[in-house]
């Protein structure tokens, strides 16, 4: 799923041709909400396409101790889909991902970007998984830590990041052990436009 300006869609039309057979369709747009000349594309390796609801088209508000926070990421574990939006809060990107087991479901809950690691891992902790079996996790891991939405104080990390993934057969699938998986391409995309410190929203 792609959010683009009009000027850009040369440039989107160009990649068409270098990931076919993706497939791209018009949704509505809720014109109160989104900036003028914006146009929304579905992307999907699946046979059906994707909608986005008018609701998902801008961050939505959460509340964090006195403030208000709008998520650059949320991850809809009904829906399956990770929504990346930009820094004004538009929808930028949305992707199919994999999601936890019944035995180590993905936990909703509100996180916070403290890194974004690079394959080989050299930088992660040598007692980790993706020291041991880099491989395993794609290019990029980002790495999270909890958020009490209370206090706003960070609760420390439970393991369960978004990263990429040697089994894409996974994605749309509830086969990990609670971290969320992007297809390779696809979070070397998102972190592009990721930062530290910017919060990540997991939803039922």
């Amino acid at each position: 799923m792609k959010v683009t300006r009009v000027q850009q869609i040369p440039n989107l039309v160009k990649s068409v041709a270098v990931v076919a057979p993706l497939m791209f369709a018009s949704v509505s747009m809720n014109a109160k909400n989104m900036p003028p000349e914006r146009d929304v594309f579905v992307k999907s390796q699946k046979t059906e396409l994707v909608e986005v609801p008018d609701s998902m088209l801008n961050s939505p508000e959460v509340a964090v101790g006195d403030d208000v926070i709008y998520p650059a990421v949320v991850v809809d574990l009904s829906e399956g889909l990770l929504y990346h939006y930009d820094l004004e809060g538009y929808l930028y990107d949305a992707y199919p991902i994999a999601q936890g087991k019944s035995t180590t479901p993905t936990k909703p809950g509100l996180r916070v970007v403290t890194g974004i690691e690079k394959y080989p891992y050299s930088t992660a902790n040598k007692s980790t998984k993706r020291s041991k079996n880099p491989g395993a996790y794609g290019p990029y891991t980002v790495c999270l830590a909890n958020v009490d939405t209370k206090t706003g104080k960070i609760t420390g990390s439970d393991g369960q990041f978004i990263h990429g993934t040697n089994q894409p057969n996974t994605i749309g699938k509830k086969l990990s052990k609670g971290c969320v998986r992007l297809e390779n391409e696809q979070v070397s995309k998102l972190v592009e436009n990721l930062y530290k410190e910017q919060y990540v929203l997991i939803r039922e």
